[in-house]
């Protein structure tokens, strides 16, 4: 479908189906999403509370190795690199792995932004009251 026809199809889409709204920009992350790891990762993670799909401490340890280094990966690649990684070890599902933005909140909570900007930026001077 050309852009126009995938516009009026969403336009269509929302009109029929008020509870289940999309957008443009979420149907263009869910083709890629589908191409990189299959139907599993479509499948809505809400609700989802076992054990599994939390973040492992060392799933956790692995990632924020990765994204505080000075080399400044991004966070999409620091995550697909710990879920190669727990794949690799446990035969984790992708349909229940937690999401990039999941391991950014926990690591924003844990370490906190400014120091996290730091580390990522070491040559950048930092004040101690940006650190608080």
């Amino acid at each position: 479908m050309k852009h126009k026809e995938i516009v009026e199809f969403l336009e269509n889409w929302n009109m029929e189906n008020p509870d289940k709204k999309s957008s443009y920009s979420a149907l263009c992350k869910a083709k890629v999403k589908f191409k990189q790891f299959g139907k599993d990762a479509l499948l809505s993670k809400k609700g989802l509370k076992n054990k599994e799909y939390r973040i492992k401490p060392e799933y956790y340890e692995y990632y924020k190795n990765l994204y505080l280094s000075s080399n400044a990966p991004s966070i999409y690649n620091c995550w697909f690199k710990t879920l190669v990684y727990a794949i690799d070890k446990d035969n984790v599902a992708v349909a229940n792995f937690p999401s990039e933005k999941t391991f950014d909140r926990y690591l924003k909570k844990d370490v906190g932004p400014a120091l996290i900007e730091h580390l990522r930026n070491p040559c950048e001077k930092v004040l101690a009251k940006d650190l608080m």
